[in-house]
C-alpha cells in the first residue's frame, strides 16, 4: 500500500517501511528511486507541517517520551479551523477565550460569557420562608423555589446552609441531614427535591416540537455517599420524563456535574404561566417511580434502580449549589446574579406582606382598609395568609379579611369588634402563587 502521509509508517520497525509515497525503497533499487523517494519525504513533512495530511492528533511528548500531551480533532470536521494563540502566559486564573474567529486570547474567567439559567434561587441564596425545615410535609416549598417531595419511613431536616464550594463564588447552599433512618424505600415511597419552571420561561425551549432544543445541566454537589443519584426532566402531565444518572465518585468531595438533555419533540409541555417543566433530583426513590436512563420515558419516572438511599443512615448529608439549566449542548459559568435580581424573580411566586391602619372605630362592624401592593406581579392571584400582627378586643386578628385579591396586590381590611377612640391595627403575612 502507498504510503501517503506519516501516520502510514511503521515508527518501531524501519525495514517495514518500504515505500515512500507509492515509491519503492527497498534494497536494489534504481539511484532515481532515492531522489524521488526523499522528494516525496520531505513533501509529506512539509504536509505535517502546515496539518494537512490528514493526522488528525498532535502529540507533544515530554523529554524522555514516556507520556504526551495530545490535541485530537473531532472524528467528523466541517470546516478548517486555524487557532491562534497569544504570546505570553498570560496572568493566575485567567482563561482562554476565542474571538469567533480564532484568535485566542488570555482573558479573566468572569469576562467568559455565561447563557442564562432557567433555574431560579440556583445559588440557594433566597429563602424567605426561613432557613430551617425539619422534614417538611410531601409537596411543599423550603428555600425559594425548592420544592419537595417526601413520603417516607424515615426523616431529613433541609436548611440553608454556608457550607459550599472553596474555589467557587458561592456563598449558600442547600443541605438535606437524614434525622430518622428509612433502610428499605418501599415502592411508592420518595425523597427528592425539585425546580417547576414557569412554562413561559421553559418556552424557549421548543419543548414537544420538531427543533426542541438541546438543554444543559449543571450544578455543584457534596456527600459523604457516594454511588448513583439520578436528575429527571419532566412534563407537567408527568407522561415525558427524561432519566439522567450521575455519580458521587469521592465521599465528602465538591463535584461539578454536568451533562446534556436532548429536547423533547414530544408530548405536551406548557408555554402558559402553569408548569413548563418540572427539574428535580432524586434522593430516595421507590421502584414505582424507576425507569430508564438517557431515553424520554412515557409514565411518571424520575430514577433508575441505580439510585441510591439517602436516607439509609443518619450519618447521611447532601449538599448542593450552583444549579442551573441553559441552552445547547455546553455547561457556561453559574450566572451570578445580585441578590435583588434573584430575590425579585423569587417574590413572582412567593412574597411577604404588610399592612396597617390608624383612626377611630365608629362602632362595631365598622371595617378599616389598607391596599397592600406586591413587589413583582405574581403569577398568578395568590393565596393571602395572615402570620402576625396586632390583635385587640376592637381590632381581633379573626375579624381579617383580603379583598380583590389580583397578581399586583389585594385589599387588606380589619372590622371592628366594638366601639371606641383612636387605635391601630397590623397585619403581616405572605402571598403564594407558586406552581
Amino acid at each position: 500500500m502507498s504510503k501517503d502521509k506519516l501516520t502510514d509508517y511503521d515508527s518501531s520497525t524501519a525495514s517495514n517501511n518500504t515505500d515512500v509515497g507509492g515509491i519503492s525503497v527497498a534494497e536494489g533499487m534504481l539511484p532515481s528511486a532515492v531522489n524521488n523517494s526523499l522528494r516525496e519525504l520531505t513533501k509529506q513533512l512539509g504536509a505535517f507541517a502546515d496539518g494537512t495530511d490528514g493526522i488528525d492528533v498532535l502529540s507533544l511528548a515530554d523529554d524522555d517520551a514516556s507520556h504526551a500531551i495530545k490535541l485530537q480533532a473531532p472524528s467528523a470536521v466541517t470546516a478548517d479551523t486555524t487557532f491562534t494563540f497569544p504570546d505570553g502566559d498570560g496572568t493566575a486564573d485567567q482563561v482562554l477565550k476565542t474571538d469567533g474567529s480564532g484568535q485566542l486570547g488570555w482573558v479573566a474567567q468572569t469576562a467568559v460569557a455565561s447563557n442564562p439559567s432557567l433555574i431560579i434561587n440556583g445559588g440557594m441564596t433566597v429563602s424567605q420562608r426561613g432557613t430551617s425545615f425539619a422534614n417538611p410535609s410531601d409537596d411543599n416549598y423550603t428555600l425559594d423555589r425548592i420544592h419537595v417531595f417526601n413520603s417516607n419511613d424515615g426523616a431529613a431536616t433541609i436548611t440553608q446552609a454556608t457550607i459550599v464550594p472553596n474555589d467557587e463564588v458561592f456563598y449558600k447552599s442547600i443541605k438535606f441531614d437524614c434525622t430518622t433512618l428509612d433502610g428499605t424505600i418501599a415502592a411508592g415511597q420518595y425523597l427528592s427535591f425539585n425546580q417547576r419552571i414557569e412554562g413561559l420561561n421553559n418556552a424557549v425551549l421548543g419543548f414537544g416540537e420538531s427543533d426542541a432544543k438541546s438543554i444543559t445541566v449543571s450544578f455543584y454537589a457534596k456527600s459523604n455517599l457516594t454511588g448513583t443519584f439520578c436528575y429527571a426532566v419532566r412534563n407537567s402531565a408527568t407522561d415525558r420524563a427524561y432519566i439522567k444518572e450521575f455519580s458521587l465518585a469521592s465521599a465528602n468531595t465538591w463535584e461539578r456535574i454536568s451533562f446534556t438533555i436532548p429536547g423533547d419533540t414530544s408530548g405536551t409541555w406548557l408555554t402558559t404561566n402553569g408548569i413548563g417543566a418540572i427539574h428535580g433530583i432524586s434522593l430516595s426513590m421507590g421502584s414505582t417511580y424507576h425507569g430508564t436512563a438517557n431515553q424520554w420515558n412515557t409514565s411518571n419516572v424520575v430514577a433508575t434502580s441505580n439510585q441510591v438511599n439517602f436516607l439509609s443512615s443518619t450519618d447521611n448529608e447532601f449538599f448542593l449549589t450552583g444549579w442551573k439549566v441553559e441552552i445547547g449542548s455546553a455547561a457556561t459559568p453559574f450566572e451570578h446574579r445580585s441578590y435583588g435580581d434573584e430575590l425579585a424573580r423569587c417574590q413572582r411566586y412567593f412574597t411577604t406582606w404588610n399592612a396597617g391602619w390608624s383612626g377611630v372605630s365608629e362602632g362595631a362592624g365598622y371595617q378599616q382598609t389598607s391596599t397592600v401592593s406586591f413587589p413583582v406581579q405574581m403569577n398568578h392571584t395568590p393565596d393571602i395568609a395572615r402570620t402576625g400582627g396586632t390583635s385587640s378586643t376592637r381590632y381581633p386578628s379573626s375579624n381579617f379579611l383580603a379583598f380583590y385579591r389580583n397578581a399586583d396586590g389585594f385589599t387588606a381590611n380589619v372590622t371592628a369588634a366594638t366601639a371606641g377612640g383612636n387605635e391601630s391595627w397590623q397585619a403581616t403575612g405572605t402571598a403564594d402563587s407558586e406552581l
